[in-house]
């Protein structure tokens, strides 16, 4: 009764470290999961605050090209102005598709963000039209409006707000990130100590019942030395017996013939006897007739 309990109690550490290997197994690539999709809203964050920057830095060189041109009249001013212009809406579009699974950073960008980058470019185009059909006086005239720098300033705005709520994003999601890695830490390593302290008290259960065992197996060999002993020492107490019996069976033998050689030595007699009776009945016979 008590080897069956033992025996129970193995087998119910051994399938409860089984359990456990999976449990741990599927939370950990639960968490794995969650970490993969973690670590790619950070590295989206990264580059949605890098493109709103770049754009930023865009437009703000855009801007310095055209004043440098509208200033100094260097061509070289107006080539990085246009430079600057052509890469203003594929960093815009790229934005734009990072933003895209995001309502609000969206909604920042197609309804903020686009129409006064539009209305900053016609500004900054506009003063190069004047520049050049009415001369720099008019162009300057037109810049110290401040219409463009109102307009820098809303770009400003609207690019830090993005960028604001991406780095309350970054920070939100570096967090889940590290409860993450602490979660599964604490996964991992409980998995592992409890596996470890049932694998363990099994290995104790399983020596203990191996000592029992070789004990049990000793006591065995003792017992089948004693009965091989016994099975011999009956075995020679046999033999004694059968050597004794046939004694006996001999001597009964012997006996035989002698009974027999004296029950025919009796026949003799007797026959001699009547041949002698009969003898001397005739003579009795003869005796008496005469």
């Amino acid at each position: 009764m008590a080897q069956s309990r033992r025996f129970n109690t193995v087998r119910f550490l051994l399938v409860t470290s089984v359990l456990l290997t999976v449990v741990s197994a599927i939370i950990t690539y639960y968490n794995d999961q969650q970490r993969k999709r973690t670590t790619e809203l950070v590295i989206l964050t990264y580059k949605v605050i890098q493109a709103s920057t770049t754009l930023f830095s865009d437009i703000k060189d855009m801007e310095t090209g055209q004043r440098g041109f509208i200033v100094t009249g260097d061509s070289v001013f107006l080539e990085s102005y246009n430079q600057e212009e052509k890469d203003i809406d594929p960093q815009l579009l790229l934005l734009t598709q990072l933003v895209s699974n995001n309502p609000r950073q969206l909604s920042v960008v197609n309804q903020h963000l686009v129409p006064i980058l539009r209305q900053k470019r016609t500004e900054m185009d506009r003063s190069l039209l004047l520049f050049g059909h009415h001369g720099r006086d008019t162009a300057s005239l037109y810049i110290a409006t401040k219409i463009g720098k109102a307009h820098m300033d809303s770009i400003r705005y609207w690019i830090n707000d993005l960028v604001d709520h991406e780095n309350k994003l970054l920070e939100s999601r570096n967090q889940h990130l590290e409860n993450i890695y602490f979660f599964n830490d604490v996964v991992r390593f409980g998995s592992f100590g409890l596996i470890g302290i049932t694998s363990l008290i099994a290995l104790l259960t399983l020596q203990k019942k191996q000592k029992e065992n070789e004990l049990l197996f000793a006591a065995l060999q003792k017992l089948n030395v004693e009965l091989e002993q016994k099975v011999k020492e009956r075995t020679r107490q046999l033999e004694e017996e059968k050597h004794h019996v046939e004694q006996l069976n001999n001597n009964l033998h012997q006996n035989l013939e002698e009974v027999k050689s004296l029950h025919e030595g009796l026949q003799q007699a007797n026959l001699s006897l009547v041949r002698l009776n009969d003898e001397k009945n005739d003579f009795l016979g003869i005796a008496t007739h005469d």
